[in-house]
């Protein structure tokens, strides 16, 4: 159900896997002796760890305070009128309910919509 993410969330979790093959290589150079090389890396990649779920909370918490009417490439807040635009950020065709939609299928399938009903415009 990857096709159905939206494209900002698709795109941090890029960079958290990014992140897991990093861990992966410097434990490759690490069990090689390569220590030294390795403690940068290391610290690199728990940045990007970090980095990528205080980016995607941040998300959540537009995407919740603004009833899911948040641009699904650029997670810019959306005008509850018209239905239908273009986003003013990053400039992609939106129709609201579908991106209302989008955001609820992604709050059910990774577990944030626990609690949470979806409101009708």
């Amino acid at each position: 159900m990857k096709e159905n993410l939206p494209k900002v969330i698709l795109r941090e979790e890029r960079w958290a896997k990014a992140a897991t093959y990093s861990f992966l290589f410097l434990g490759i150079a690490l069990a090689s002796g390569l220590w030294i090389v390795s403690l940068p890396g290391i610290v690199l990649a728990s940045g990007m760890f970090v980095w990528t779920w205080a980016v995607q909370g941040r998300i959540w918490r537009t995407v919740l305070e603004h009833d899911r009417r948040v641009c699904t490439g650029c997670a810019y807040p959306l005008p509850k009128e018209p239905a239908t635009g273009v986003c003013p950020e990053c400039g992609g065709k939106y129709v609201l309910e579908a991106v209302r939609k989008q955001w609820w299928e992604f709050g059910e399938e990774s577990g944030r919509n626990v609690g949470v009903k979806l409101k009708q415009s």
